[in-house]
């Protein structure tokens, strides 16, 4: 079947996440944070890996998030390290 929604890749940083997301067709998308509920929308491009940062996070702690993008969407609820 085909890919319609995926997080394919998650970069961290010192204060932050990048995540590699990767959409079938061009729309809005948003990540939401599933601990405290702030959003970080962005422009996904049709079959191309779009990259979305995600600032103000604190180092070494887990972050639960959902992306979301029309009627799809990707939960990801990391182990804990």
């Amino acid at each position: 079947p085909a890919i319609d929604l995926n997080v394919i890749a998650a970069r961290p940083t010192a204060s932050g996440v990048t995540l590699s997301l990767y959409s079938a067709t061009q729309r809005e998308a948003t990540v939401t944070l599933l601990d405290d509920g702030r959003t970080f929308p962005g422009q996904l491009l049709a079959g191309i890996a779009t990259h979305l940062d995600l600032t103000g996070l604190q180092a070494d702690r887990v972050y639960r998030y959902r992306v979301s993008a029309g009627a799809s969407s990707v939960t990801r609820w990391p182990a804990p390290a």
